[in-house]
């Protein structure tokens, strides 16, 4: 069976941390583990991430930073966690706050399971029957941002700012 491995980073995320979500995606996938990153959080996070951890029949690990070293910082010692495990056919990271829900996964293993993608983006594109709310002053500045981003790296990407991404291992 392959294993997906998927890095969440968090900060202060004990107020906001779904953990009914993740518990309930854990216990029906067991072919996806997860590694959540405390990213030198102030709060209560630690604590909930070990909740977590503590009903997922051994699919979640927690690697705790003592400082805040910033989203990116945290999911880059993720993934290279992640990646030294050398068990993953996938890896790839997701946002605490599940702005993009974990079903899915799925949906992106599909797309690379299908093709030679080595990397597949999630992308925030309104679609029947999807909610997505953004101020329009953040939806205007990320779609500057991703044509840019576009541009200078020559591909079509539409989103870059969505926290779903995957990478073949």
């Amino acid at each position: 069976m392959q294993k997906t491995g998927i890095v969440i980073p968090c900060y202060n995320e004990a107020d906001r941390l779904n953990v009914k979500a993740f518990a309930e995606f854990i216990k029906e996938n067991e072919a996806i583990e997860f590694l959540f990153v405390n990213d030198g959080s102030t709060d209560e996070t630690l604590r909930v991430l070990e909740g977590i951890r503590s009903i997922s029949a051994g699919n979640t690990m927690i690697l705790d930073l003592k400082v805040n070293q910033g989203k990116a910082e945290a999911v880059r010692q993720g993934l290279l966690h992640m990646f030294s495990l050398n068990k993953y056919s996938y890896v790839g990271f997701w946002d605490a706050d599940l702005a993009t829900p974990l079903n899915e996964i799925h949906r992106l293993l599909s797309a690379s399971a299908y093709s030679d993608f080595k990397i597949v983006l999630g992308c925030r594109l309104k679609r029947l029957g999807a909610n997505i709310e953004r101020k329009a002053k953040r939806h205007l500045l990320g779609r500057v941002f991703s044509t840019f981003a576009s541009l200078i790296l020559k591909l079509p990407v539409y989103d870059t700012q969505c926290g779903a991404k995957l990478f073949h291992h």
